[in-house]
């Protein structure tokens, strides 16, 4: 009876360890399983709407998506909350994936007037292609010769002004968050470009969530794995808002994800050769990714042209 009597408060801590266990597994199936669905009623729910609405929609519901996962990775993992009304501005005014990164003022701000200056004159310059490809376009009636200034442009302006700009402002509020687009030129591999200086913040994203739980499968198949990741989501962001081009940006990230294992088998990380390998294999097949159904109906309306 004496035994009996002990092993009940034992078994009765047991089970109050494992319903918080249990209630933050499910918690967790839950919401990787909500993006899909929301994605699916967009999808559905919008069919009849210009292609750039559905675009716009998705890659919101996308986007809000990753920052509720992440932060329930983050709370499962023990971490303690960020407070409400910061979490709400990381989630609104931060692309990045980290929430740690906001409990707390961490940094005393430095570098922001070349931060901000920086992100300035990138607004400006893509600012100017964009301008520039509508010039072409609308003097040539070429849509091929305004793609390249257009896409590039939109590129500047977003990711490297308007997020710039961004950053200097947390920076200059005490958070120590940085940059999530740097300096990709001056990669020295593929592994290099897509985990520390293209989108940190899907990097981020993937570390927070997605190779937790992938981690039994080993270093290797976590990383394909994220790449594969990766073109699901640039299949609903891309290809799901025109519904065409289907497997083109999956078949971009499965090229990424195989070259990126075998890459260091063939060469020495900041080598030319290096170099050229990564720019060739980020150029080369862009149009996998940035298929014609795509800029047809959500890049070249941007400059006029008809969808």
């Amino acid at each position: 009876m004496i035994a009996a009597s002990k092993q009940e408060p034992q078994a009765q801590a047991r089970g109050a360890v494992i319903r918080p266990q249990a209630r933050a597994t499910v918690l967790r199936v839950v919401c990787w399983l909500l993006g899909p669905v929301l994605v699916a009623l967009a999808h559905f729910a919008l069919l009849g709407q210009a292609p750039m609405l559905r675009m716009l929609a998705i890659c919101a519901l996308l986007f809000y998506w990753m920052k509720l996962v992440v932060t329930v990775e983050y709370r499962a993992a023990g971490n303690p909350p960020v407070p409400l009304p910061r979490w709400l501005a990381w989630a609104l005014l931060w692309p990045g994936m980290r929430p740690r990164l906001v409990v707390r003022r961490a940094v005393v701000p430095t570098g922001l007037g070349r931060l901000t200056l920086r992100s300035v004159l990138w607004l400006v310059l893509g600012a100017g292609l964009v301008g520039a490809a509508r010039f072409a376009f609308v003097n040539t009636g070429e849509v091929w010769l305004a793609t390249v200034p257009l896409v590039v442009g939109l590129s500047l302006v977003l990711h490297f002004g308007l997020f710039g700009l961004l950053c200097a402002g947390w920076r200059r509020a005490g958070f120590d968050l940085r940059p999530v687009f740097r300096a990709p030129l001056l990669a020295t591999s593929l592994t290099d470009f897509w985990k520390r200086r293209w989108n940190v913040a899907f990097s981020e994203m993937c570390q927070e969530g997605v190779a937790r739980g992938l981690s039994p499968l080993g270093p290797r198949m976590v990383a394909v794995s994220i790449f594969l990741f990766s073109g699901l989501l640039h299949e609903a962001a891309i290809s799901l808002p025109v519904n065409a081009g289907y497997g083109g940006p999956m078949a971009y990230f499965a090229i990424h994800g195989c070259a990126a294992q075998i890459e260091p088998k063939l060469f020495r990380p900041g080598s030319a050769a290096s170099r050229l390998w990564t720019a060739l294999l980020v150029l080369a097949p862009l149009a996998l990714l940035f298929h014609q159904p795509f800029l047809q109906g959500c890049v070249w309306p941007l400059i006029g042209a008809a969808p």
